[in-house]
């Protein structure tokens, strides 16, 4: 019965949300601004700027973002908010720059990037689990 167990779920099987849950419901609110909340990630950016990066949702900033990652990820007060926020920067970039890419919600309320390919990409879970790969992360997400 191993992995079976909820074969009798309709829908898709995305388990819970981890991280961060967009919930909200139909027509309550713009889903475009929904959505835009999670580019703004004002941790990043203010850190981002601190140490004179300037983010501004060009896929060109994703290499200079790849390469502080590993200053923040031994910081356990820092690390947690900035890997979020560091998965929406990079989905915002995708969105913005990646033809027929939307950011959507899972049944479970989780976002993730949708593209034109037909794939979604947990971009929070990409970004916490990849670290120092944004780029790379981005670049499959335009093929």
């Amino acid at each position: 019965m191993h992995g079976k167990w909820r074969q009798w779920l309709p829908g898709p099987k995305h388990g819970i949300a981890r991280g961060v849950v967009v919930w909200g419901s139909a027509g309550a609110a713009d889903p475009t601004a929904t959505f835009e909340l999670m580019g703004q990630c004002r941790h990043l950016r203010a850190w981002a700027v601190d140490r004179g990066i300037d983010l501004d949702d060009a896929p060109d900033s994703l290499p200079a973002l790849d390469r502080l990652v590993a200053t923040w990820s031994g910081d356990p007060a820092v690390s947690s908010i900035l890997d979020l926020e560091a998965g929406g920067y990079l989905g915002t970039v995708i969105v913005r720059h990646v033809p027929g890419s939307a950011w959507r919600s899972w049944p479970n309320g989780h976002p993730v990037v949708h593209v034109s390919s037909g794939r979604d990409i947990d971009v929070i879970a990409q970004a916490a689990s990849h670290p120092g790969s944004l780029a790379a992360i981005y670049t499959n997400a335009s093929i």
